[in-house]
């Protein structure tokens, strides 16, 4: 594992900081019960915009080293630098430990005829899996443990449950397969990814019982007394495992309330969101073989291939279908061999010995890999290197077998094995170190992406927060034009260009108006409210008799559904424009969107606007409907507000005292009404009231 040494003085990168700095479960800052109904960013994972990743064991591993580093190292100056050090230590320990695991178990399931021939060919695989540069992304990315962590309880879980096969009978096997049934679930647990396995479980464990299945079936067949008794010990392993499968898709719909993810976008995961079902299939092959292309030769890597770094394949004239159908072909072709072989060669000949090591590395292969395939549900992401570590488990194994086979045919050739091995674990290793600077830090994860995929909406959207960090304004445009360019929909953008408004120009109309429209982006909305706040909290006190700014953001808390904020800033900036300026129209405009929010307790904002609007009145003239509107507005006053009463009722006094004999008859119900009020309420304390407005 010394080609990861220089992994360790890495960063927190990309999703480190989601995952596990901001995370509250994983710090140990939220109580421990809550990482068991949280996913794997730290939200409610019953909620539609979770992302459904229920990791709780892998959440746990880094709530365990956050508090083996607060035990050890209480305040030490350097005390972040040794947090990482030992998050990424963890990693690379827990990668050591899975290749180990990948010797001793090709070791255990290869011949054991040719034990010497067994340990180098294991060794073989182990060695590849150890230096595979596919797995710098799992292992030096911190966020990427649930990869390793699920790959050592999975591969642990096949090694118990190997044994409960092996003894056969179902009670003498018990421990064994409860033991893998432990495993498979903390594996689980760890990355839901690992569910399939359950199967490659099951139909290792029929192969390997297929004489004795086959010998039952045929002594149960007319005319035929004598055959093997029934495989139960099969039968009930598979049983245990159908349960578990069952148990866990129940509990799953139970606390995700959804199985898969709802809020990805075209941006990370475009074959998802083709309109047409050719593009879509035809896409998928491509990328499968793009995924079988980096395990065979990883080279370029990228910390991401989202939009529009593989672009759709659209029609069957693309020359790049060849790769997809050649894969699958291959495939099948395998598959139909295996098949054949396995059931029509005796047990324990070169045949069935050759077919079943094959088997065993296509059902790693195949199967951990299927979740995240795009094939079975569409995810939230459309390529990524991590995704690839435990199917990687298959391909060492089918290399192992490979070179075993091969030793077995002509023993002389080991030399010549092992020399090939050497060489392209020198060539892995070499890239593995190299790969590993690029996740150092963020600059140089997404500058190696951007060479890989200049074409990356979301890669230079990244590159553009990076270079606004630095204070690089020209920078950050120009990638933020390239993501505009690349996809017009991301709507992520516009929180940028505001803050971009904000700090580079100073410009707060215009960083205002992308605010806005940050506001409509689900992914940015909190953001854009916060920055919101920030320029008009900076704007009111640079200028403080300026109450549009007020009025301004009422409307932003309005249409955000916050009513009680915006009824009290409406209510701010309708007596600021009579007080401060005398705009009695102004006034009136914000105490009329203070009223229409129907607050429970908007009787001042009633006072207020019933008090200009009587300034608007010409009682030399009829207006009967104006005097009824503000006759409204404080008889809303007196009748629910004890603290406001004799303001309106002042008010209201003061407007019936000016009607003429005409209006007199026409609201005759109010004179009497305030006749009777005035008797039980001192105006006579108005003026010595502190709190005394309007009149």
């Amino acid at each position: 594992m010394a080609i990861y040494y220089n992994s360790i003085e890495g960063q927190f990168c990309y999703d480190d900081h989601f995952a596990i700095k901001n995370n509250k479960d994983a710090t140990g800052e939220a109580p421990f019960w809550d990482l068991w109904s949280n996913d794997f960013w730290g939200q409610d994972i019953s909620k539609a915009d979770s992302h459904k990743s229920y990791r709780p064991i892998t959440v746990l591993s880094f709530r365990l080293n956050y508090w083996l580093h607060r035990t050890l190292f209480d305040h030490p100056s350097d005390g972040h630098r040794r947090l990482l050090i030992q998050l990424h230590a963890t990693n690379v320990l827990m990668h050591a430990i899975v290749s180990c695991q990948i010797y001793f178990v090709c070791q255990r399931f290869f011949s054991v005829k040719t034990e010497n021939l067994c340990r180098l060919a294991s060794f073989v695989g182990a060695i590849i899996f150890a230096a595979h540069p596919i797995h710098t992304e799992a292992v030096s990315g911190l966020v990427g443990r649930a990869e390793p962590l699920s790959a050592l309880f999975s591969i642990s879980a096949f090694q118990f449950f190997q044994a409960a096969s092996e003894h056969g009978a179902f009670a003498t096997g018990i421990w064994q397969l409860l033991g893998s049934v432990t495993l498979l679930i903390l594996s689980i647990l760890s990355k839901e990814t690992s569910f399939p396995i359950i199967v490659a479980f099951v139909i290792w464990d029929v192969i390997q019982h297929l004489d004795s299945a086959h010998k039952w079936i045929v002594g149960r067949l007319p005319g035929r007394r004598l055959g093997s008794p029934l495989p139960t010990g099969l039968l009930k392993r598979i049983f245990c495992m159908v349960t578990l499968a069952a148990a866990y898709l129940v509990f799953r719909r139970v606390i995700t309330v959804h199985f898969t993810v709802m809020n990805y976008r075209r941006v990370e995961n475009p074959i998802a969101f083709a309109p047409q079902r050719l593009t879509r299939v035809l896409s998928m092959l491509h990328l499968h073989a793009r995924y079988a292309w980096l395990l065979i030769f990883p080279h370029p890597l990228s910390a991401d291939y989202s939009f529009n770094c593989l672009p759709l394949i659209e029609s069957l004239s693309d020359y790049r279908n060849v790769f997809g159908f050649a894969l699958y072909g291959a495939l099948l072709i395998v598959c139909v061999l295996l098949g054949k072989n396995i059931l029509s060669s005796s047990p324990g000949t070169n045949a069935s010995i050759a077919s079943r090591r094959v088997a065993f590395g296509v059902l790693w292969l195949v199967f951990p890999f299927l979740p995240t395939s795009n094939a079975l549900v569409w995810v939230g992401t459309m390529l990524a290197e991590r995704l690839l570590y435990l199917p990687s488990v298959g391909l060492c194994i089918l290399v192992a077998a490979g070179a075993q086979t091969m030793m077995e045919h002509n023993p002389k050739s080991s030399l010549r094995i092992l020399s090939i091995c050497a060489l392209v674990c020198a060539i892995f290793s070499a890239k593995t170190m190299e790969r590993n600077q690029d996740w150092v830090d963020e600059r140089r994860l997404f500058d190696s992406a951007e060479r890989v995929c200049p074409d990356s909406a979301k890669v230079h959207y990244n590159q553009g927060i990076m270079a606004m960090d630095r204070k690089n304004f020209t920078q950050a445009r120009f990638h933020f034009r390239r993501t505009r360019e690349i996809e017009p929909m991301h709507c992520e953008l516009d929180l940028q260009y505001g803050i971009l408004a904000w700090e580079d120009k100073k410009d707060p109309n215009e960083a205002v108006k992308y605010f806005k429209l940050a506001l409509g982006c689900i992914y940015t909305k909190v953001k854009a409210v916060e920055n919101l706040h920030t320029i008009y909290q900076a704007l009111t006190q640079i200028f403080p008799d300026n109450f549009f700014y007020v009025e301004q953001w009422a409307d932003i808390l309005r249409s955000l559904d916050r009513e009680d904020d915006a009824y009290h800033h409406y209510v701010q900036c309708g007596i600021g424009f009579e007080q401060k300026h005398q705009r009695t129209s102004d006034s009136i405009r914000c105490f009329e969107q203070a009223v229409a929010l129907k607050h429970e307790k908007a009787y001042l904002a009633h006072l207020w606007l019933a008090t200009n609007k009587e300034k608007k009145i010409n009682f030399a003239k009829t207006e009967n409907d104006a005097i009824a509107e503000v006759l409204t507005h404080f008889w809303t006053v007196i009748s629910h507000s004890e603290k406001y009463r004799p303001y309106a009722l002042s008010g209201a006094v003061g407007i019936l005292s000016k009607l003429n004999q005409e209006q007199r008859s026409t609201f005759a119900a109010y004179i009497h009404q305030a006749s009777e009020l005035i008797k039980e309420v001192d105006l006579s304390t108005l003026q010595r009231d502190p709190d005394f407005v309007g009149r």
